[in-house]
């Protein structure tokens, strides 16, 4: 497995409820080797899903405690109530309708279970095209070095066509402008959603959030100031990965009262925290331009 892969297990394996008998993981690499790993290492059932015609391919031997099926994380294919514990990783970037495969996730959880995600680049960040083009031997993708032809932030800024003409000029070979162009402009395989768009989705979902982590790489100032006179103020740019924990309310009178309670006391720190983190935002911001200035 690749490092990221290995960590994805052991986060996993630490935010598993105790008694955890049913594990889903939506958007599975096609060799199933999280899934694979994940099986062994808890003893749990273990289901790992993908609707791509690829999937799966599993590399080696698959455990019995493990099932793998093509499917669509906005329709999955169980009960309600069925697993204790859902994960997507590098996975909610692709998703269209984030409100219909957050209530999924919320469907098919036990009360009380959880639901881990963590995924980058998002669409608002300086690499958020998160290229992927290949042709015969050549390729185009965001996070090889020198495989990356589009300048930071540019797909936020450049129509398609200013696109193919920055292309042309030589960053990358001829056959690969137009599969970039159609990848970052047209492919139904990224959501292009902002940074806000993540937080309004997991803020109005059914599932309480237990808690989150962004990690910030902010554009210089002048950049920025090409960015919100586009999209206009108040927008954030740079936070280009997303990491969260949401659970599913418990069942019961008592539990429930628990719940509501612990859901209105975040709420009510909930604004303040929220001006705490753009604080920090906007000095790391304004410490970056003394930087870039000096």
């Amino acid at each position: 497995m690749l490092p990221y892969q290995n960590e994805t297990v052991r986060k996993v394996a630490r935010l598993l409820p105790r008694g955890t008998r049913d594990i889903l993981e939506v958007g599975s690499d096609i060799g199933a080797e999280v899934v694979c790993a994940l099986a062994e290492l808890t003893g749990a059932r273990v289901v790992g899903i993908n609707p791509s015609e690829s999937f799966p391919d599993p590399q080696g031997v698959v455990p019995p405690n493990a099932t793998l099926l093509r499917a669509d994380g906005r329709a999955l294919p169980f009960e309600d109530c069925s697993f204790d514990a859902v994960f997507a990783v590098a996975t909610l970037e692709h998703v269209q309708g984030l409100d219909l495969f957050l209530s999924e996730v919320e469907r098919v959880l036990r009360p009380g279970g959880v639901f881990h995600t963590e995924f980058s680049p998002i669409w608002s960040s300086a690499r958020g095209h998160h290229v992927f083009a290949v042709v015969g031997a050549k390729e185009a993708r965001f996070w090889k070095p020198g495989k990356n032809p589009i300048p930071d932030y540019a797909h936020l800024l450049w129509t398609p066509d200013e696109m193919r003409e920055f292309l042309r000029s030589g960053p990358t070979s001829d056959e690969l402008i137009e599969p970039i162009v159609q990848w970052v402009y047209f492919d139904d395989s990224l959501n292009r959603c902002h940074f806000e768009e993540y937080l309004a989705a997991f803020d109005e979902s059914p599932l309480l959030m237990q808690g989150i982590r962004f990690e910030y790489d902010p554009p210089a100032s002048e950049m920025l100031a090409q960015l919100a006179a586009k999209y206009g103020p108040g927008r954030r740019f740079g936070c280009h990965f997303i990491a969260t924990v949401l659970r599913k309310p418990p069942e019961g009178v008592l539990r429930q009262a628990a719940f509501a309670g612990y859901l209105a006391a975040w709420r009510g720190i909930e604004p303040r925290v929220q001006k705490v983190r753009s604080l920090l935002y906007k000095v790391y911001h304004a410490l970056r331009s003394i930087c870039h200035g000096a």
